[in-house]
């Protein structure tokens, strides 16, 4: 009996679970000094600083004449709110794929 109930607690926890989804974002990217963005036409991101981020800076490299420069980039990422007391924009995205750079 113990071991139905703890098998119904672990299936209740685990359908309770709230999956994460991610979505195609495009817009402008720019990495400097230590700081992302993606602004898109709708809203503009904080990018979280991660393997990913420093993929896509190094793809956005290749094509940008000026170090400031904004490069056109679709990318898959979850978006998050900034965590609490955190500066920068409402929401920040993580990068799980980069689908295309440039225009």
């Amino acid at each position: 009996m113990k071991k139905l109930i703890a098998l119904s607690l672990f299936l209740l926890t685990l359908s309770g679970c709230e999956k994460e989804t991610a979505q195609v974002l495009e817009g402008d990217f720019l990495y400097f000094a230590d700081a992302a963005v993606l602004l898109t036409e709708e809203e503009n991101y904080g990018v979280v600083i991660d393997k990913k981020m420093y993929e896509l800076a190094d793809q956005v490299a290749l094509l940008k004449s000026e170090p400031t420069e904004m490069v056109l980039v679709v990318v898959r990422a979850k978006v998050s709110p900034k965590p609490k007391g955190a500066e920068g924009w409402a929401n920040q995205l993580t990068i799980i794929e980069i689908i295309k750079v440039g225009s």
